[in-house]
């Protein structure tokens, strides 16, 4: 399936949710506690019945001082028999698999990151920098994919990113690691993607 923008997609489609969904990190949640953040918005269009389409822009939000880059991501949503595959990015992340275990946050419905490992080692240099941003195209499969809303994916810790390279005495130079999870995401209106919202999903 080819990429197409996250307008064209919400365009081409009257099936397409009209508001992407904003979503940042939560700091205070990571497993390092070395301030490295994010944000960035989510938005869904389903092809078939049982497809669909994600388009994701993530940004990397850590101030420069901190450093560190995004190495990984892994997304799910409240079904467990579903998964997702990355189709096309363009940044140098590769899929992951599905699922993808995402520790300690637990198994994702899908990710990608550098090397096609979450928790790889090796250099971070290749990864999104401090104020880049990497748009990311799933392939989405489920049995109820043609029902699925944007507002499908306001789920709690629904995104994980891992940043490493974050300056340190580390004798391989590699730098530190964090981990860093997301809330439940609120909509926001496409045109300036203000105005958060605090509606759930409900089934």
């Amino acid at each position: 399936m080819k990429t197409v923008a996250v307008v064209a997609l919400a365009a081409a489609s009257g099936l397409a949710s009209a508001d992407p969904l904003f979503f940042e990190g939560v700091p205070s949640g990571s497993t390092s506690g070395t301030g490295s953040n994010y944000s960035g918005t989510l938005n869904y269009t389903p092809s078939t019945a049982t497809t669909g389409v994600l388009v994701m822009n993530l940004t990397n939000d850590t101030p420069g001082a901190v450093g560190g880059r995004m190495t990984g991501v892994a997304i799910r949503w409240d079904d467990t028999g579903a998964s997702a595959s990355l189709a096309s990015t363009d940044t140098n992340f590769t899929d992951t698999g599905s699922p993808t275990s995402a520790s300690p946050f637990g198994d994702f419905l899908g990710g990608a990151a550098l090397g096609g490992n979450w928790v790889g080692g090796g250099s971070p240099n290749p990864g999104v920098a401090p104020g880049g941003t990497g748009t990311f195209t799933w392939n989405i499969t489920s049995d109820n994919a043609g029902s699925l809303t944007n507002e499908d994916f306001n789920y709690p810790i629904s995104i994980a990113v891992r940043f490493r390279g974050i300056p340190n005495p580390d004798p391989t130079g590699e730098g530190l690691s964090d981990k860093v999870p997301n809330p439940a995401p609120g909509a926001v209106a496409l045109a300036g993607l203000a105005g958060l919202s605090a509606s759930r999903r409900r089934r």
